[in-house]
């Protein structure tokens, strides 16, 4: 099986590049589709309106604020990596395109 260099002086076979892309796009995909629906239902509602029911409404709004910029910051990075990966695959399928035009 033929060996693509993934950076950082590692190899994957070529088919197995392919599948790593399909398996952290997929997912990309859950952790965006968890966090659509997990939003609906964390909409958070003052409990009474006195001091501290807006407290914990001001605090549990901040947490559910950072885990949507958290699930954004780790969804940007998977795609980042699926970037890479597809730009390795381009990559190869060029160069060896391009060696098997020279052969005889």
């Amino acid at each position: 099986m033929a060996q693509v260099p993934i950076g950082g002086g590692f190899f994957m076979d070529y088919d197995e590049v392919g599948k790593a892309v399909k398996a952290l796009q997929k997912l990309k995909d859950d952790m965006e589709d968890m966090s659509l629906k997990e939003m609906r239902k964390l909409g958070v509602v003052a409990p009474a309106q006195e001091t501290f029911s807006t407290a914990f409404k001001g605090s549990t709004s901040a947490m559910v604020d950072q885990y949507t910029k958290w699930n954004q910051e780790q969804r940007n990075t998977l795609q980042t990596k699926i970037d890479q990966l597809n730009e390795v695959l381009k990559t190869y399928k060029q160069t060896d395109s391009h060696n098997s035009s020279k052969m005889p």
